[in-house]
């Protein structure tokens, strides 16, 4: 999760819009779910 912070970060100081951070969230959010399953 902190990795996603820095990411939020980064995309601010580019300029990216909230709506696409939020996808990139929403997104992340599910992959991780996966990567967690796959893991366990």
């Amino acid at each position: 999760m902190a990795g996603l912070v820095m990411l939020v970060v980064v995309l601010q100081a580019v300029g990216l819009r909230l709506e696409g951070i939020g996808t990139i969230i929403v997104v992340d959010r599910i992959l991780d779910m996966m990567r967690t399953t796959t893991n366990v």
